[in-house]
């Protein structure tokens, strides 16, 4: 009796060692290499693209950066906020995206360290497939910004082309538009001063001049030194003599003695017909002052001519 209850006994171990072999072979072949399982996306030059982002007619930016992964595309999120001019800040420091898309109402905010996703009062979990660090910075799948941004990411991968669809029309868009309905408009002409009506009058032997004087007085009255009084003037004539123009500035001392006076004699000619084969258009005589150049000298009155 003792005998065979030793003989059931191990018969009975060795099915459940064989149903536990059994047990471990089957998970090893659902499962298969756990090593496998793990094993994530990674970016390499083989699966980069470079998109041409449009909207309708408009082309936007200098082109979109992405990469095909094993579960679709995924694009660069800054170059998207660049191209579409979206008011939202990256910082990959802190891991962390925050602003608004199209309008200030719709705020979006990105935070990968607790792997949630803030769209206005929405919240929703960060999965881990829907943003890939690569070399570019943050890589997301067009179908998870398409959700985010609300609008439509078609990407098509024959023409390198990355399209925009929306239902309605996006900031940008309008902005876009306006660009190009501004440069529709004819510029205006350039001012021709040659088109406006001249006319001419020949220089006179004799014209009367005009003359404008300056004249300031004072008197000072003190029993030590008595009354004292000073008078300044300046007198500024132009007219024409001998066929020339002329300006004479006379100024005085403060006690009203002519102290120097300055004359200039000059003609302009602008059709240049002045001095004979010089073809001049202007030239002075007299108390003259040189021209000035913002970088190398200064006007300088003085005796001469040009």
């Amino acid at each position: 009796m003792i005998q065979r209850t030793d003989i059931i006994g191990r018969g009975f171990n060795a099915l459940v060692k064989a149903a536990g072999i059994i047990a471990i072979s089957a998970a090893s072949l659902f499962l298969g290499n756990p090593a496998q399982a793990v094993e994530k996306w990674t970016a390499s030059d083989d699966d980069a693209l470079l998109f041409d982002l449009r909207s309708g007619k408009y082309r936007l930016g200098d082109g979109v950066r992405g990469y095909q992964t094993d579960k679709g595309v995924c694009v660069d999120l800054a170059d998207i906020i660049i191209a579409m001019d979206i008011p939202l800040r990256l910082d990959k420091k802190s891991r962390r995206a925050t602003g608004w898309i199209f309008s200030e109402s719709q705020t979006l905010t990105i935070d990968r360290d607790s792997a949630t996703v803030q769209k206005v009062n929405a919240g929703k979990k960060l999965l881990p497939d829907q943003i890939h660090d690569v070399p570019e910075g943050w890589c997301v799948d067009v179908k998870s910004l398409s959700d985010w941004f609300a609008v439509d990411f078609v990407p098509d991968l024959s023409n390198a082309l990355l399209t925009v669809e929306s239902e309605t029309k996006l900031p940008f868009q309008r902005a876009l538009e306006r660009k190009e309905q501004a440069a529709k408009i004819r510029p205006r002409k350039a001012f021709d001063l040659s088109s406006l009506p001249q006319s001419s009058e020949s220089y006179k032997f004799w014209r009367t001049p005009s003359v404008d004087a300056v004249v300031s007085g004072g008197g000072l009255s003190d029993k030590r030194s008595g009354q004292k009084v000073d008078l300044q003037y300046e007198l500024y004539a132009s007219g024409e003599v001998g066929k020339a123009s002329f300006d004479a500035r006379l100024s005085s001392d403060n006690d009203g003695v002519p102290e120097s006076l300055r004359v200039r004699a000059y003609r302009t000619d602008p059709r240049g017909e002045l001095l004979g084969p010089l073809q001049a258009t202007h030239f002075a005589l007299g108390d003259v002052s040189t021209f000035s150049t913002p970088l190398v000298s200064q006007s300088v009155a003085g005796r001469g001519a040009w």
